[in-house]
């Protein structure tokens, strides 16, 4: 056997050695991160009782009965503007609205809570779509991935807080991972303009981040 095919066959024999490697230190990962994270969640979420500050609920609640002002906010809850006697609240207003038929079938006895741990159940499977859109097609590595940004990033104190400025960021995560996807995808100006669109009405601040399109696709 020459010298460039032995060369070559041994980097073969040492790729097929290691991706066994790698696939299972991904799946310790996130093995890890995900006990670390539901260790967590129980630790720190369930203690604490009900969210403390959660706006949207009330909101919602108002929004399904034809009104704007929140006069019924509990005067614990921080973040209000009041003009002429009722009370607003300075939030974008886009998750109030997921949460009217929530508001509707049970009024105010909702944790917002729930509404973040569901959002995030979506974007764990958007995100794997977005990775697996933009080449990385080992399972394994994906899961680890994802273990990775949700359970070992700052999305995670997010999750837990439970409270209406967090149920914000995660809803506007929701909405740029659409929109990535969509850019990777077919790339329809009306579905990228509307979910970019939908991210600022989740959180006006958004729009501090977002000066240029989304451009993953070109």
């Amino acid at each position: 056997m020459s010298a460039p095919l032995a060369t070559l066959a041994e980097k073969s024999a040492l790729r097929e050695s290691i991706i066994p490697r790698l696939r299972l230190t991904f799946g310790r990962l996130a093995r890890v991160l995900v006990s670390a994270a539901i260790l967590s969640l129980l630790i720190l979420r369930f203690p604490t009782g009900v969210g403390r500050a959660e706006h949207f609920i009330y909101l919602a609640n108002a929004l399904a009965h034809g009104s704007l002002s929140v006069d019924n906010l509990p005067a614990s809850v921080p973040d209000r503007v009041i003009v002429d006697g009722h009370t607003f609240i300075p939030l974008a207003p886009m998750p109030a609205l997921l949460l009217m038929p929530v508001a509707a079938l049970a009024g105010l006895n909702f944790d917002e809570y729930w509404a973040s741990l569901a959002l995030t159940l979506v974007n764990i499977y958007l995100l794997n779509r977005v990775l697996a859109r933009v080449g990385i097609a080992d399972a394994a590595r994906r899961r680890a991935l994802l273990a990775l940004f949700f359970f070992g990033t700052i999305y995670f104190s997010a999750l837990v807080q439970g409270t209406s400025w967090f149920l914000s960021h995660i809803l506007t995560t929701t909405f740029l991972l659409l929109a990535m996807h969509e850019s990777l995808g077919s790339r329809r100006d009306f579905s990228l303009g509307s979910r970019r669109d939908f991210s600022l009405g989740s959180r006006r601040d958004f729009s501090l981040g977002s000066r240029r399109d989304f451009s993953l696709g070109s």
